[in-house]
């Protein structure tokens, strides 16, 4: 299902008469990208993705973020219209929660606003926030960026965004199944290339997945 930022550029670029490879080649964005904000598997990309695209789209950015509702999210609210979740400033911190949950003082408390976490039977004490640094998925996610890790699905789909362990590492990629049933762990940025990982292998055993990330470019301030 779309999202609501990925229905709005959609019916935007539509009313335009233009096509996703036209947006993608001017925004300079990968045509994946496109696709993946308009169907919602990129459900909250970053404001640089969106600013891009609204760019080529000729429209301003501060309509394209009121028409979608888009929020940033304060951790200061004490509103009953915001729900909590175990927030991680780095992911060394939410590691080390991971492996060890009676480790209380890696993480804080992030306010969030339940209407832009829309997700169907999601339970909020399975999800975590974490910020991205050296993140490899820019311009979509980008450095200081915090995205919302739902740690429920495991399950792997071709081409959402998961958040994985591979040894000691955190990584956010998107994963693709590939026919010898290894993972493509792909990546938006230049700087970083695709890998694979072969979970059935020895030296890859230690990989595991955290949950699927569905909800990118949130601010804390």
């Amino acid at each position: 299902m779309a999202s609501k930022i990925g229905n709005v550029l959609r019916e935007i670029r539509e009313s335009k008469g233009l096509k996703m490879n036209e947006v993608s080649k001017k925004a300079e964005l990968a045509f994946s990208s496109i696709r993946s904000i308009e169907l919602g598997i990129i459900s909250n990309p970053s404001i640089d993705a969106i600013s891009a695209i609204a760019k080529v789209l000729d429209v301003p950015l501060s309509d394209v973020i009121a028409k979608a509702g888009y929020e940033e999210v304060k951790t200061d609210i004490s509103d009953p219209d915001y729900i909590r979740i175990k927030y991680f400033k780095t992911y060394s911190d939410l590691s080390h929660y991971l492996t060890d949950k009676s480790n209380f003082d890696s993480y804080e408390i992030l306010k969030v606003k339940e209407s832009l976490l829309k997700h169907p039977h999601l339970q909020y004490n399975n999800v975590y926030g974490v910020t991205i640094n050296g993140n490899a998925m820019s311009p979509i996610i980008n450095d200081e960026d915090v995205v919302l890790i739902n740690t429920e699905e495991s399950t792997i789909r071709d081409g959402h965004v998961y958040c994985f362990r591979l040894g000691e590492e955190l990584f956010i990629r998107y994963l693709y199944r590939q026919p010898d049933g290894s993972l493509l762990a792909g990546t938006e940025s230049g700087r970083h290339e695709a890998f694979v990982v072969n979970p059935n292998q020895k030296e890859t055993s230690s990989f595991s997945v955290i949950g699927e990330v569905f909800c990118l470019y949130l601010r804390v301030f």
